[in-house]
């Protein structure tokens, strides 16, 4: 998961989803720092909303059924000549 704001683009690796009093919590990696991601039913309820809109739920259901690619190297300038 990539998260971006005009000052910080922080890439997220989910490592853990639990439920805690009655909240999501997705607990993961961002860069080398552990981070916690907290999802309350409402929110959750509401991305449900966005994901089952016509164009979402074909990209959902697409990404799902798709055979996963290998892993290739991550992107970036390469190495240095």
């Amino acid at each position: 998961m990539q998260i971006k704001t005009p000052q910080v683009k922080l890439a997220m690796r989910l490592e853990e989803a639990v439920v805690e009093d009655d909240t999501l919590v997705m607990k993961g990696l961002a860069g080398f720092m552990p981070c916690e991601a907290r999802i309350s039913a409402p929110e959750v309820r509401h991305l449900l909303g966005l994901l089952f809109r016509r164009d979402t739920l074909r990209w959902t259901l697409g990404a799902l059924l798709r055979k996963p690619q290998p892993a290739g190297p991550p992107p970036g300038p390469g190495p240095a000549a």
